[in-house]
């Protein structure tokens, strides 16, 4: 014979309330449940990019010639050798977490490349480098795009000259490529067909960003832990000590 066993509603409700209980109160030798353990965001704080430069030679992923396009600095962008250079504007900024290796942050350069093809014309401006994704943005025809990508923008080099308290990070040594956005964009302002030519989109170029080491009269530490350069610099060295460093030394980047 089967036996049935009834409880009052007033009954549930204490052992509901006993059940929650357990659950928010666990045991004093229980394992933490991590679900419920805070952890506080590592501070971070940010210096100005006190120099750089970006030089794009598009001519070598775009026929100028055959295409009969004529490039040339615009805005205080300057014709170089190497191709045409944009120097850093004010107010780019470089975040790093004081405490532990990585940095993030955005340059943004001064002046614009015109590309024209007889009476069209067409700028590219406003450049932007972000540094955690190696993304390269900037102004076409009105429009915010993607104008180019560095390959392995953790990967730099880091030079720092002696008599300066500034380090120079070289980035984009892995190459440089055009985005296809870009030449679509071309296309459209000069009637061109760059987008559908089989042409390699690797360009010649360089970007480069300068950062003082010193804050104050010493080391900043933190910035130089975040670079990862603190195995070559004493944290206990001040302005002086710094200015008789020589360096030049390969990275790969921690990007937050």
């Amino acid at each position: 014979m089967s036996r049935r066993f009834r409880c009052s509603a007033a009954a549930l409700v204490v052992a509901a309330g006993s059940a929650a209980a357990l659950l928010v109160h666990p045991a004093a030798d229980a394992a933490p449940v991590a679900g419920l353990v805070r952890t506080e965001a590592p501070e971070q704080d940010r210096v100005p990019v006190v120099g750089g430069r970006l030089v794009l030679d598009l001519g070598r992923a775009i026929d100028l010639d055959g295409e009969s396009i004529v490039a040339a600095a615009d805005g205080g962008a300057v014709d170089t050798d190497h191709g045409i250079a944009l120097d850093i504007a004010r107010g780019s900024t470089i975040t790093y977490r004081t405490a532990h290796k990585g940095i993030d942050g955005s340059a943004r350069f001064t002046g614009g490349i015109q590309l024209s093809k007889g009476s069209a014309e067409v700028t590219i401006s406003a450049l932007t480098y972000d540094i955690t994704t190696g993304h390269i943005t900037g102004e076409v025809g009105g429009s915010t795009i993607d104008i180019a990508g560095v390959s392995e923008p953790d990967h730099a080099e880091v030079v720092k000259e002696e008599g300066s308290s500034r380090a120079t990070l070289l980035l984009g040594g892995q190459g440089i490529t055009l985005s296809p956005g870009l030449l679509t964009a071309i296309d459209k302002a000069l009637g061109t067909g760059l987008s559908t030519s089989d042409n390699d989109r690797e360009i010649e170029g360089s970007l480069t960003l300068d950062l003082d080491l010193v804050q104050g009269n010493k080391v900043n530490t933190a910035l130089v832990t975040a670079l990862g350069l603190d195995a070559e610099i004493d944290s206990d060295a001040d302005r002086s000590a710094l200015h008789e460093m020589d360096l030049d030394v390969g990275l790969q980047l921690s990007l937050l």
